[in-house]
């Protein structure tokens, strides 16, 4: 069983965070892409995982019933709202990624932009000694 779950943890954790910093990244432009992984980060660690064992005390039944089925049912409706982010975040990075019509790929410049190249004089050489 420790084997059983071990290999289950190391396959199926590793392999979810192997794609889910790339993909957090990619959700957002590069200005906020930081603070929007962040937020992500946080804010899904709050609203769901912090409140999942409570939820799963309040569906396993105290009086030794064998009322397994609401645990796996929450899992199941998980794993269905997760097929549905990842299907519209997929679809998301999609449409940041193709810009619409008229749209330039670059950037235009920025008002007040340096016209010139400036350069910092070199700084005088030290005197020898002697």
């Amino acid at each position: 069983m420790t084997v059983a779950f071990t290999l289950a943890l190391v396959l199926g954790h590793a392999t979810t965070y192997a794609v889910v910093s790339s993909m957090t990244a990619e959700l957002f432009p590069t200005e906020v892409r930081y603070s929007g992984v962040a937020l992500c980060s946080a804010f899904s660690g709050v609203a769901w995982a912090a409140p999942t064992p409570l939820v799963a005390a309040a569906l396993v039944p105290t009086d030794g019933s064998v009322h397994w089925w609401p645990l796996p049912a929450v899992l199941v409706v998980t794993a269905v709202i997760s097929l549905v982010a990842a299907a519209a975040a997929r679809r998301g990075a999609q449409a940041v990624a193709e810009p619409g019509p008229g749209v330039a790929n670059e950037p235009e410049p920025l008002s007040g932009e340096m016209d010139e190249i400036r350069t910092v004089p070199a700084a005088p050489a030290a005197p020898e000694r002697v």
